[in-house]
């Protein structure tokens, strides 16, 4: 008896373990890039600081060519952790940009024979007051360590940096344009697999996003960086979940199943909204009244003694946008907002009281007595409730 049991056990589990790994689907994955035509939303950058060549510990071996003005930096890709060297500079020293590129391709610290990239965009842009440099159409090579072989692998894109009107500059970033692809069929629905390197440091992990889409209707084009999901989280397809079992560090394939969930489609995609815990307040019927002037500002502060609420914002902050439509349109705020003198402010169009005020994140919000002295200040995203409690310590009774 004990012995059937144990069989029934033994077997029980078998079928089980069977049927997980019949759900399961192996998907092997390409390399893709712009190259073909098509591209996808950009992402995070990876960013590295610009020193002066001679600052550098290590020995690179320079072109003859090169200027005291030069910079280098390094990016570390894949999971060998060699170092990747870079170098910019002018071509004439009176040149405005950093106009030329040399990249140590084949990792032994000479550039010396090495191509010479030229800059593809330099421009002024006068809203940050910063010129803008790109290089574009970039290969970085890279190896992966698998077992005891060493692959290579390549990240395409494009680098770029801002550089002051006076000095040099002292980040570059560098964007990824390619990524990972595969193709499998469910319920006879032919689907495909994207899986994005979103720290674009050529390893592929839970850190990283990914998409399903239907290869008869999808269009690139209509790609928004939010329809990508963090990898640890489920992605649909005809209201069917699926969540990613394995990922190859080397972005060589990922292995998914069908999920369970008692969640919808739209359920499960809402919870990407980080304001979505927050409570639901009550809506103004009116808007604050914004001035835009500082010096009309400090005027009518000191004629009622009134503090000034200073929200610095700009067109392309999603935190900025959502503040606005959020917390200055809860009832509360707004009546509260009343004894202030409220002033807001568009960081790339005021450049002035941007770099006077050191505003480097948005939202900012700062607070000034009438005589228009800083008295506090609150970084970033500030829900409803704790911002009124926040403004109303600065009210007088």
């Amino acid at each position: 008896m004990q012995r059937t049991i144990i069989i029934l056990f033994s077997a029980f589990f078998v079928l089980l373990f069977w049927q997980c790994g019949q759900n399961e689907i192996e998907i092997p994955l390409q390399y893709k890039d712009s190259r073909d035509g098509q591209s996808l939303p950009y992402v995070i950058p990876n960013e590295v600081d610009l020193n002066p060549v001679d600052s550098l510990d290590a020995k690179l071996i320079l072109p003859a060519e090169l200027s005291a003005n030069a910079l280098a930096a390094h990016f570390v890709f894949g999971n060998t952790r060699r170092k990747l060297y870079f170098v910019l500079d002018k071509n004439n020293p009176r040149d405005v940009y950093y106009d030329r590129l040399w990249i140590d391709r084949n990792y032994d610290q000479d550039l010396r024979n090495d191509r010479a990239y030229t800059m593809s965009r330099g421009e002024f842009v006068s809203s940050r007051n910063f010129h803008y440099v790109e290089y574009d159409s970039l290969i970085l090579p890279y190896t992966f360590s698998i077992g005891k072989k060493n692959k290579p692998f390549e990240l395409f894109g494009k680098l770029y940096f801002w550089q002051p009107i006076k000095g040099s500059p002292t980040t570059a970033n560098f964007l990824r344009d390619c990524w990972r692809q595969g193709e499998f069929e469910f319920e006879e629905t032919p689907l495909s697999v994207i899986l994005i390197d979103d720290d674009c440091n050529g390893l592929f992990d839970t850190r990283d996003n990914w998409l399903l889409f239907d290869q008869l209707s999808m269009n690139f084009e209509d790609l928004h960086y939010d329809d990508f999901r963090e990898t640890t989280r489920l992605a649909w397809q005809h209201n069917a979940a699926f969540e990613i079992v394995k990922i190859e560090s080397d972005g060589s394939g990922v292995v998914i199943r069908q999920k369970e969930t008692e969640l919808t489609m739209q359920e499960d995609i809402s919870r990407n909204n980080p304001y979505l815990d927050e409570p639901q307040r009550p809506r103004a019927a009116r808007s604050i009244a914004w001035l835009t002037n500082m010096r009309t500002a400090q005027r009518r502060a000191r004629s009622t003694r009134k503090p000034i609420l200073m929200h610095f914002t700009t067109t392309w902050s999603g935190p900025a946008a959502t503040m606005e439509e959020r917390t200055y349109h809860d009832a509360e705020v707004v009546g509260l907002s009343d004894k202030f003198v409220c002033l807001q402010i568009d960081g790339d169009v005021n450049r002035r009281l941007t770099e006077k005020y050191n505003v480097t994140s948005y939202p900012t919000t700062i607070i000034l007595d009438f005589k228009s002295k800083e008295i506090s200040r609150a970084i970033g995203y500030q829900p409803a409730l704790e911002f009124s409690s926040y403004i109303a310590q600065f009210i007088k009774k």
